[in-house]
């Protein structure tokens, strides 16, 4: 009888654990609803909601691991190291664009645990590849892989994206997510860009109506994509003419820096690719 007891107190804060998540789940998911067929004020509203539900929740150590795996249009992603987790949704908004939501939880000690809210302001793109930017100045994009590299005892965390940028055109990028003391700093000057200047982030743009593919292969260990090309020479560099070729470039992280490779050919990579029937929040990790 004593050990009935024993085990059913030692139970009883797991049971009480369960209902807390599955009742925030369930609130979780009544948001999710509203993010999916309210007006814009409507998903603007719940998707702040959301923002401080995720922080309040994540803030506790033993949550640190929690998924919520039944929750649709939400992206859970966590690095290799288990020191970062992210979670990333989206709205779409009634004028063709999208707002983007992101919130990264990381141990900065093993005991310790640090929660970073995105803030997505109208960045203008155009002037962001060569340059540091901080989360409370964020671009927006729907994070769909994390990667994590070590070079001569550094972790070099990569993020790769994808932004819905308007009826005409949409946009990939490959991004560097590093520390400076407790601040989270996005963009390094680990990349190079077409032209072999050194760039922040690498920007992709193409065709609305086409699909990028751009992921890591994890058994060719390069990041493999798309080659983009505009349909004619007559629109270099109008974007909504841009599309894959058949050829494939890559990224290769060698010595602390992603080394591009042009046209590689890759057999049996796993690739993501947005269907372009994609709902908001729909992506592959």
């Amino acid at each position: 009888m004593l050990r009935k007891i024993i085990l059913f107190l030692f139970l009883l804060p797991l049971v009480a654990q369960a209902q807390v998540d599955t009742s925030l789940r369930d609130s979780i998911n009544r948001v999710f609803e509203v993010l999916r067929t309210g007006d814009d004020a409507q998903k603007i509203v719940a998707a702040a909601r959301l923002e401080i539900m995720f922080s309040d929740y994540y803030e506790d150590l033993d949550h640190f691991e929690h998924e919520f795996d039944s929750v649709p249009f939400l992206g859970q992603l966590s690095s290799w190291d288990g020191v970062i987790r992210m979670l990333c949704w989206n709205i779409a908004l009634e004028n063709g664009s999208y707002k983007y939501y992101c919130i990264m939880r990381h141990k900065p000690t093993k005991e310790t645990v640090a929660v970073t809210v995105f803030q997505h302001l109208d960045t203008d793109w155009d002037r962001i590849g060569r340059k540091p930017i901080r989360t409370d100045d964020w671009y927006g994009a729907l994070y769909y892989k994390i990667l994590a590299h070590r070079y001569r005892g550094k972790t070099y965390y990569t993020l790769i994206g994808w932004d819905g940028k308007n009826n005409i055109t949409n946009r990939k990028v490959v991004d560097a997510l590093s520390f400076q003391g407790k601040t989270v700093i996005l963009g390094s000057s680990i990349f190079k860009d077409e032209k072999e200047r050194p760039a922040h982030r690498l920007i992709y743009e193409y065709a609305n109506d086409v699909s990028m593919a751009l992921n890591y292969d994890d058994k060719e260990k390069m990041i493999i994509m798309d080659h983009l090309e505009p349909e004619d020479s007559r629109f270099v560099g109008q974007y909504q003419f841009y599309g894959p070729d058949f050829s494939y470039d890559a990224l290769q992280f060698s010595k602390g820096v992603w080394v591009l490779k042009r046209d590689v050919f890759a057999k049996n990579r796993s690739l993501n690719n947005l269907p372009q029937d994609a709902k908001p929040g729909d992506f592959e990790d």
